[in-house]
């Protein structure tokens, strides 16, 4: 539970002290994927998931919340999870996934972090394909 909160704190992050480097950004985006929903409305929704290994991925529970489905996109493949499992206190649902060709995030233990430590976010702002 300790590295689901040091990842929450990642997908989280309301200010961003810390600018990665270009070389960072592009190790981790392997690891970043589109979450897409279809909503009861007929409109479709994206947020952000994180690979965290080759079958799992943690996005915000917000994100899947009352929708009709859900996949993952990236490089203009799709893929369709199998199960779920709901954190809803802190908002963070895993999806489960036959294996992904996607490279995990690396998690640290949340005991690790410092005080002031520099973190960043990254996610697909309003669905962009970045």
């Amino acid at each position: 539970m300790n590295k689901i909160i040091s990842l929450f704190l990642l997908l989280i992050a309301s200010q961003v002290q810390a600018i990665p480097t270009f070389e960072k950004l592009l190790e981790l985006n392997n690891s970043i994927v589109i979450v897409n929903v279809d909503l009861p409305n007929g409109v479709s929704g994206t947020g952000t998931g994180v690979v965290v290994s080759k079958e799992y991925v943690v996005t915000d529970c917000h994100v899947i919340a009352n929708t009709l489905g859900a996949n993952i996109s990236k490089y203009d493949d799709t893929y369709k999870p199998i199960a779920f499992k709901a954190d809803w206190k802190h908002d963070l649902c895993l999806l489960k996934f036959e294996e992904l060709p996607f490279k995990p995030v690396p998690i640290r233990d949340s005991k690790t972090l410092q005080y002031e430590e520099d973190i960043f976010s990254v996610s697909y702002p309003n669905g962009s394909n970045v």
